[in-house]
């Protein structure tokens, strides 16, 4: 305990730290506020699951597309810099999410969306790497963790503005433009990089070898990541038939899980390694996923929960991993790994809808169990970072 209250002491002490936990709340936040409205926005534009997993996917091509843009550009501006500028189009452009009147005006509204949060990915993932670098702590998994206090905290707003009937529209610019201005107030904070621009280094570092492994582990993280990002509000809604307050509520025991695996995963990772958090984590959401998609409807929250606590320490032990690869620079290879990785949110979302339409969505969501194993039996790789 004295060790986790001197870490948090240090952090607390830390205004780059801090900083950089802000942009990674702000980011999740936003999007909490995003996916607790999509039954909403579903049900506005009469959309099947089928069109909306498409609409959906618009924003993880947006990503994929960005994503490798980001990792080139933080190289030479820096990924301060990159941070605040890719955060103010992810943040602000849901204003036009919500003012979508049709399924392709959705659709290019959340491929802007995506462009600013792959963007956002990459560039506030380096910034954190590079406070690493700077005070030679542990602070990926902190970042992550805040990223999921966004999540949960968003579901705050978004379940009143959503039990109130408030236009889309409106919710999400309100929350946008609040968070943008907190975005610009902690922009003086971020740590500038170790070193920009390397002429011997390319822009994109290609996924293969160490990369190829870490992008193929954030794959299937991603894709059982983003299902219950983009899919859990519709389970519990139109499958399970509890309400819009039941959907907030356990997609706030997804987000909540995570941010408590998370705010523990730079310790647990240093005493374990980042392949056995990663290879359990799986196994652990594997087995969450059964619960909730085969238990008593109470036991969604658990079940749920306990996907949250296990996918939780993907994402940072691969952005550790691929900014540690000696003799390539961090954006690029950051960019490489978590493309290939976010490839997950561009097939999955389509994928669940489609299967939802063919058979159910409860069995679209089971496809999921598989793929969380397959990613614990590839953890070992990450040993190669160590």
């Amino acid at each position: 305990m004295s060790t986790l209250v001197a870490r948090f002491g240090a952090i607390g002490r830390n205004p780059a730290a801090l900083a950089v936990g802000f942009v990674f709340a702000a980011n999740g936040c936003m999007f909490a506020n995003w996916v607790v409205r999509i039954p909403t926005v579903k049900e506005t534009l009469g959309l099947s699951d089928g069109m909306l997993g498409l609409a959906i996917t618009a924003m993880a091509v947006g990503g994929i597309i960005a994503m490798p843009l980001a990792g080139a550009l933080v190289s030479r501006l820096g990924s301060a810099r990159m941070s605040v500028a890719a955060g103010m189009v992810f943040l602000l452009s849901f204003w036009l999410v919500g003012l979508a009147p049709g399924a392709l005006t959705l659709a290019a509204a959340l491929f802007l969306a995506g462009a600013g949060n792959g963007a956002m990915d990459v560039s506030m993932n380096a910034q954190a790497n590079a406070v690493e670098g700077a005070t030679g702590q542990r602070i990926m998994s902190f970042a992550h963790a805040m990223f999921s206090l966004g999540l949960f905290a968003g579901t705050v707003p978004a379940g009143i503005f959503s039990a109130s009937d408030t236009p889309v529209a409106i919710h999400l610019a309100l929350v946008g433009a609040v968070l943008a201005a907190g975005l610009f107030l902690v922009r003086g904070s971020l740590a500038a990089d170790a070193a920009l621009e390397d002429p011997d280094q390319p822009s994109f570092a290609w996924p293969r070898g160490p990369l190829l492994l870490f992008g193929l582990i954030c794959l299937c993280g991603a894709i059982v990541e983003g299902a219950m990002n983009d899919w859990i509000a519709v389970f519990v809604e139109d499958a399970l038939h509890l309400g819009t307050v039941a959907a907030a509520t356990a997609y706030g025991f997804f987000a909540g899980a995570m941010f408590v695996s998370r705010l523990f995963g730079d310790v647990l990772s240093e005493r374990v390694g980042p392949a056995a958090v990663v290879r359990y984590g799986l196994i652990l959401a594997a087995a969450g996923l059964i619960v909730s998609l085969s238990g008593p409807s109470w036991s969604i929250y658990l079940g749920f929960a306990a996907v949250g606590l296990g996918i939780a320490g993907v994402f940072p032990a691969v952005f550790r991993a691929a900014g540690r690869i000696p003799g390539r620079a961090p954006g690029p290879s950051m960019a490489s790994a978590v493309t290939l990785g976010y490839a997950g949110f561009l097939f999955g979302p389509a994928a669940i809808g489609f299967l939802a339409d063919a058979f159910s969505l409860p069995i679209a969501l089971a496809m999921l169990i598989p793929l969380a194993l397959i990613g614990a039996l590839l953890a070992s790789a990450l040993k190669l970072a160590d």
